[in-house]
Formats: C-alpha cells, sequence, structure tokens
C-alpha cells in the first residue's frame, strides 16, 4: 500500500471517529436536556404541592408556560395506600416510593412503564398527615413526545454518521 493511500485512510479513519464522537455527545446532551425539562417541571409541581398541601380534590399546579400540572397524581399513605388524584393510571408503588411515604427517604424521580406509556414519576413526602399517616404524593408525566423526537434524532445522527464516514473513507 502507497504512502498516499496509508495517510489517506488514516485521515478518513480520524474524521469517521470525529463524526461518531459527535454524533454520541448531540445525542447525549438533546436527550439530557429534552428529560431535564419533564424532571424539572416535576419537581416544580412537587415544590408548590410541597408548598401548598391540599390533598382532597386538587393539587396546586404549575403555569402552561412552566410545563403545566402533571396529567397523572395519586396519594400514597405510609402503609401502603393508594389513592388517585388525577389522571386515570395506577402508578406504581416500589418499597423506595413507601420509604418516601414514612419519611424514611428522600424525594426521587424514576421512569415507569405502565400500558405502554413511558412516565417519569416523582415521589415526594408532603407535611401533615392524613388517617393518621405521613403522606406522600406521586406526579407522572408522560415521555412519549420525547421517546419520539430522540427516536428521530437517532435516525438523522445515524445518516449522517454513515454518509460522513463514507465520504471521509
Amino acid at each position: 500500500m502507497t504512502l498516499r493511500r496509508r495517510v489517506g485512510m488514516a485521515a478518513g479513519a480520524a474524521v469517521a471517529v470525529a463524526v461518531i464522537l459527535m454524533a454520541v455527545i448531540s445525542y447525549l446532551v438533546v436527550r439530557d436536556q429534552l428529560e431535564g425539562q419533564v424532571t424539572n417541571a416535576l419537581r416544580a409541581q412537587a415544590s408548590a404541592v410541597q408548598q401548598h398541601p391540599n390533598i382532597g380534590s386538587f393539587l396546586p399546579s404549575i403555569p402552561a408556560s412552566a410545563g403545566g400540572p402533571a396529567p397523572y397524581a395519586q396519594l400514597l399513605l405510609a402503609d401502603g395506600t393508594v389513592r388517585p388524584i388525577e389522571g386515570n393510571l395506577s402508578l406504581p408503588v416500589h418499597p423506595q416510593d413507601l420509604a418516601v411515604a414514612a419519611g424514611n427517604a428522600p424525594p426521587y424521580t424514576s421512569d415507569v412503564n405502565i400500558g405502554g406509556s413511558h412516565l417519569r414519576m416523582i415521589t415526594f413526602q408532603i407535611p401533615g398527615d392524613f388517617s393518621g399517616q405521613t403522606v406522600a404524593i406521586q406526579l407522572a408525566r408522560p415521555l412519549g413526545t420525547v421517546d419520539h423526537v430522540l427516536r428521530m434524532l437517532r435516525l438523522i445522527l445515524l445518516v449522517l454518521v454513515v454518509g460522513g464516514t463514507g465520504l471521509a473513507l
């Protein structure tokens, strides 16, 4: 193999590596930003609920410009009793959720799949009690639009990586 061909192959390989790295970094940054927006909206509503808890017919919400209220919410008692507040999905209850309700764990977020829906859920304790028990609230938002954007981004980046690598080589 001639020196010219070896240098060309090395340069093409370097460009291919750079294109792949940029695609991976771009995807990770966009994913973190999109999922972070959903998490921030959940945390904002959790903060509003903690400042003005009203267990019953409604929960304080955040304005639409900040993401609007979570479409799914339920009350979780320390004994594991669940009382729906908003939406028609029953959110899952894990041991960590019960620990939050009992006051033994900090608030946390998690991703759950319910009936084919991908949701981001936050579980946090609220002040006071309900029927003599400490109480947590679970709020959830769908991640379907985020997942759709990420699928499209993966496809676009794949095309760019294959095309860029092909051109470089």
